[in-house]
């Protein structure tokens, strides 16, 4: 099966300035090729390497940048996009990459270099073809079921990892007491477009100190997404204390990593932003220092480690946002500051130096900025969410042009560019301060029409950001709610295609509140997530540990059996196995333990206390009273399941063996009387604690 390739996101600031489509330019005309290795056939488990070659008359090109996309799709943009790599002084730009199973249709488009000593015009390679051979990963949620008249409507979603669609059938058992094990049933997976969502979060690797920016990018060239981040070392004991140290996470293919560390020299390393700033078709990094009003470029080894480089001063001191893409289309890579009302570029010159070229005044702070060429013409332009939304055109010189304001009756707290409608223009997506994320569809006159918002219910939205998520193709959108106490979480919206978002995924509760950044960690197409993460303490004499966690993206496709009937007053564990499919693996999930003896939650009164911290148990404490509000005695035991509490906190009470997080009043309750229960919750990040409760009689 064939299908397109739907991952952009390897050095995505920096791609997205270089999709518009080809045109005409003035210069010499240029040859692109495109060669696979070591083959055209490998295995999931290996690395391929796309290599491009462009020349002149015969001779090597350099510099510039080649796109490497799909060459099914109508426009190379998003998620057609595998990612773009620099011209080297060989004239060859590389592209190492782990695929996921399917065959691929692949075409390296140079973009032409209107601005360089010797202007070069552009030119696309034939297509070349690649089989990615091996079975995707899967997995199965634990079964849910919901209960009509006594009768049982049983779900099991499958989640897959890769780029093609689920297929297959899930079949369901029930193992009752002593053992017995009954067949429920077997469901077909439907052939409609797969939903999409974040696995729940995990903890890959952990640092001391204090966490700020994670970058993600393919820092030792495996194919593979790896992370770096700053720590700031904050514990006064530590021989390191104030300094930073630059950490690399390099990516096991599996969504594990191994770290590697060196100290940085810069008092307040603020920022980075990543590219090949010297042309050597290794990933390197760029460090806004907003102490000594300085840009250090870290030049790449190849291995994840950096070299310091020479720094740029530029007139301002602050940390605003930091952008790379080739603003004067000299075919090196620029660097641009972005906010406090006066925006600094510095040029780029190839060997990883950087010149101050120009100021450019006027830009609002504003949300996240983005670069991508709005009127096709080759060079990148500025978007910045504010209000209003401001648009500046690229001059082509290092300078901008402000087009008229955008009029928006919303505040934008965040914003992102990508083509949701199909037309090959690019659309703003934002993320508003009153919880509303919208669309505003491009024109090829550069205006834009505003599409009705829908709305993500909890904390304010922090940050938005758009990727395919259940490779179907179509811009989707991830947004991240985090500005209050609640429990910090992340939604998947899905788009239609058409300009409208399709649905969104229930929020995943997750352990950070700080900004996301995309990349694939396991090596199945799919735009995984990654964030900084604080290990929060009561004791601030205590050393915090931080750390990047992760959380990996999966399509969804739901099995669903009705109209069955369980016997009553038993402990039911349901079970769900995925046959797999010419794609994707089999898998089984855990067992669901259903109970069907009464459930009594509507004759008791139960009521809290406040919770209070121990510092002997590190647990948050409260006392639970449970009356019976009937005229009628409730044989016991009685057991008290918790609900919906976020995934971070969990019940540290004993409990018993078979239901997790459930507590147990042996005797039962008397009429009209009441009983107390202790209860005691881990709660590592400090979040609020709220839950439902479910009361049931009998022996479990």
């Amino acid at each position: 099966m064939e299908s397109t390739l739907r991952f952009i996101l390897r050095i995505s600031a920096l791609t997205l300035a270089f999709v518009p489509a080809l045109h005409a330019q003035v210069g010499n005309a240029t040859q692109t090729t495109l060669a696979v290795s070591p083959s055209a056939t490998i295995s999931t488990t290996k690395t391929v390497t796309l290599i491009a070659k462009v020349s002149s008359s015969g001779g090597p090109i350099h510099p510039g940048v080649v796109v490497f996309c799909n060459a099914k799709a109508p426009h190379c943009e998003d998620s057609a996009i595998l990612g773009s790599a620099q011209l080297t002084a060989a004239g060859t730009a590389s592209l190492p990459l782990r695929l996921s199973p399917n065959k691929y249709s692949i075409k390296a488009i140079f973009r032409g270099t209107p601005h360089s000593a010797t202007p070069r015009e552009p030119s696309a390679s034939a297509t070349q073809t690649l089989t990615v051979t091996g079975l995707s990963q899967s997995s199965l949620y634990p079964v849910t079921a919901s209960q009509s008249s006594g009768r049982y409507k049983i779900t099991a979603n499958v989640a897959g990892y890769g780029i093609v669609p689920l297929a297959g059938t899930v079949t369901f058992n029930d193992t009752v007491l002593h053992g017995t094990l009954l067949p429920l049933g077997s469901a077909t997976l439907p052939s409609t477009s797969p939903t999409a969502q974040l696995s729940q979060p995990f903890i890959p690797a952990v640092v001391p100190g204090d966490i700020g920016q994670t970058i993600t990018g393919d820092f030792n060239n495996d194919g593979l997404t790896d992370v770096l981040a700053f720590n700031y070392d904050m514990n006064e004991r530590d021989p390191t204390f104030g300094m930073t140290t630059l950490t690399t996470y390099l990516s096991n293919g599996d969504g594990t990593f191994r770290t590697l560390s060196q100290l940085l020299t810069l008092s307040t390393p603020t920022y980075g932003i990543t590219g090949d700033f010297n042309n050597d078709g290794i990933l390197d990094l760029a460090i806004a220092d907003s102490f000594d009003c300085v840009v250090v470029p870290m030049l790449g080894n190849g291995d994840g480690s950096f070299t310091v480089g020479t720094a740029a001063n530029v007139p301002t001191c602050a940390a605003p946002p930091f952008l790379a893409g080739d603003l004067n289309r000299d075919g090196n890579l620029d660097l641009m500051l972005v906010g406090n009302g006066l925006s600094s570029v510095l040029s780029g010159n190839g060997d990883g130096t950087f010149t101050f070229a120009a100021t450019q005044p006027g830009v609002n702070t504003g949300s996240n900025p983005v670069l991508r060429d709005i009127n096709g013409d080759g060079i990148p332009d500025l978007y910045v969410g504010s209000n209003p939304i401001q648009i500046l055109t690229g001059n082509g010189d290092n300078t901008f042009t402000p087009l008229p304001p955008i009029p928006y009756p919303h505040t934008v707290n965040s914003l992102d560019v990508a083509d949701f409608n199909g037309d090959g223009l690019p659309d703003l997506l934002v993320a508003n301060s009153d919880n509303t994320v919208g669309l505003l569809l491009g024109s090829k006159s550069g205006t834009f029409t505003a599409e009705p918002t829908i709305t993500v219910p909890g904390s304010p939205l922090a940050q938005i950001a758009a990727a395919d998520f259940n490779a179907d193709g179509k811009a989707d959108a991830l947004v991240l709610s985090a500005f209050n106490s609640d429990p910090p979480a992340l939604t998947i919206i899905l788009g239609n295609g058409y300009g409208a978002f399709a649905s969104s995924h229930p929020s995943t509760s997750i352990l950070s509140n700080q900004p996301f950044a995309f990349g694939d960690f396991n090596g199945d197409g799919l735009p995984d997530v990654t964030q900084a993460f604080l290990s929060a303490t009561q004791d601030i004499s205590v050393a915090v540990n931080t750390g990047i966690i992760a959380e990996l993206t999966q399509q969804i496709k739901p099995a669903v059996i009705t109209n069955i009937t369980f016997q009553a007053d038993t402990d039911h564990s349901l079970t769900a196995h995925y046959s797999g499919s010419t794609d994707y693996k089999p898998s089984t999930s855990s067992p669901f333990d259903l109970l069907t003896f009464p459930n009594i939650t509507s004759k008791l009164r139960i009521t809290s206390t406040g919770f209070i911290f121990s510092r002997i148990t590190n647990t948050f404490n409260a006392t639970l009273t449970v009356t019976n509000t009937t005229t009628s005695p409730i044989a016991g035991p009685i057991q008290i399941g918790f609900g919906n509490l976020p995934q971070t906190i969990t019940l540290a009470n004993p409990t018993v063996p078979k239901n997790e997080g459930f507590i147990t009043i042996p005797a039962g309750l008397a009429a009209g009387k009441s009983t107390t229960v202790p209860i005691r919750f881990n709660n590592p990040f400090l979040y609020a604690i709220n839950y439902t409760l479910a009361a049931y009689t009998g022996a479990f």
